[in-house]
């Protein structure tokens, strides 16, 4: 198969959805089909050479974050899909570079996927415009386009019920299937660098969050359980990731009693991240925004118990009280759920046990074989379906 997919979103930008696409380009062209990569230009990268990918031209609309908008426009890429026999378009997002793969699958007659990354209405504060407004608008855009789609993909259950409550999506097919990593890549990771490195004594614990640094991610929660959490135990927060809010949130850790003991790591390559967990002693995660956050699965196949607040992507995620706790957005419940679980090492190294046994049913390998199913069941259909009119 030649499977296109449109995104506005891919590297050098790290983030969930941008893994998701480079693990599935990975593993599909391992099982031997042609994947090809729509994107927006970002200045100063350039794409290593064996990679198919079609940059459009793309402008920044703020200094702040790097996130670059595409220009629905490319002649190259127009020309490359008109010649080229495509089987299936997958789409990860449901505008832009999303409504230009929704195009293409008209226009070619074959199956159009959507996978469904994102709870666009929580990120409605991005947008200056009154916020009712906006959160409606972004629900109204999802649920237009996803009846331009074959096959909604949710990575969750959760979303699942979400879309069908919160978006009226009931007449679409809706596909769960599991977020997946690359557990190779998280399995037996060095334990001691990432201490060293930072100067983390052996009697001290780590407490980890990798993710964007963004308003939505709830940030200052997590800094705000820390300090009680640093009363009673010795240990360190390490915070990775970079992003718009990332100078606000080290300014807020500034003026707290724990200031000393928070470290923003801020961009660390995706390769490195592994170590980082290795590292840790716990995941922890306030953001009520996630659909399937990677990170809390790679951190689960590296051994890292979780404490999250309990929401979609956590609570489909963590089984509460076997590989993590689950609390509400309540900062003094997340702080003793931490302090009760790092008291007790034998229940801290049991979960430990328990999140590499659930991550291991995210194996890539089987969520591709399971992508392929939905893939050549949509383009057998489509198929039936056209030698039907054509005989009509």
């Amino acid at each position: 198969m030649n499977i296109a997919i449109f995104t506005n979103a891919y590297k050098p930008i790290i983030s969930g959805v941008v893994n998701c696409i480079d693990l599935m380009r990975k593993f599909l062209e391992k099982k031997g089909h042609g994947v090809y990569i729509f994107a927006p230009y970002f200045h100063g990268y350039t794409d290593p050479e064996n990679e198919k990918v079609f940059r459009y031209p793309s402008l920044n609309l703020t200094n702040k974050v790097k996130f670059p908008v595409p220009i629905p426009f490319y002649p190259k890429a127009e020309k490359f899909l008109s010649e080229t026999k495509i089987d299936v378009i997958h789409c990860h997002h449901p505008f832009i570079l999303g409504d230009e793969g929704a195009k293409w699958a008209a226009k070619l007659n074959v199956p159009l996927f959507f996978t469904f990354h994102t709870q666009y209405e929580m990120y409605s504060h991005y947008i200056p415009l009154p916020q009712d407004f906006v959160k409606s608008a972004s629900k109204t855009l999802v649920s237009a386009y996803t009846k331009k789609c074959s096959v909604i993909i949710t990575p969750g259950t959760a979303i699942e019920e979400l879309l069908k409550r919160d978006y009226n999506i009931t007449n679409q097919k809706i596909a769960y299937m599991r977020n997946s990593i690359d557990l190779d890549a998280f399995k037996n990771p060095n334990k001691t660098r990432i201490r060293k490195m930072h100067s983390i004594d052996d009697d001290e614990k780590l407490l980890v969050y990798v993710g964007r640094m963004a308003e939505e991610k709830n940030i200052p929660f997590l800094i705000d359980a820390f300090v009680k959490i640093r009363r009673e135990i010795k240990s360190k927060l390490m915070i990775i990731g970079e992003g718009p809010e990332l100078e606000s949130f080290k300014e807020y850790a500034s003026k707290t009693p724990a200031k000393s003991s928070i470290i923003f790591k801020g961009r660390v390559e995706y390769s490195g991240i592994p170590d980082y967990y290795g590292g840790s002693d716990l995941f922890v995660m306030a953001s009520t925004t996630e659909v399937k956050p990677l990170a809390l699965l790679e951190a689960m196949a590296a051994g890292l118990p979780i404490v999250a607040v309990s929401a979609c992507g956590a609570s489909d995620t963590v089984v509460n009280g076997k590989n993590g706790y689950l609390t509400s957005e309540n900062i003094d419940e997340f702080a003793q759920k931490t302090i009760e679980l790092l008291k007790n090492q034998e229940l801290l190294s049991k979960m430990s046990e328990e999140s590499e046994k659930i991550a291991d049913s995210y194996s890539a390998d089987a969520a591709m074989d399971r992508l392929i199913e939905l893939y050549e069941r949509e383009i057998f259909l489509k198929a039936k379906l056209q030698k039907q009119v054509s005989e009509a």
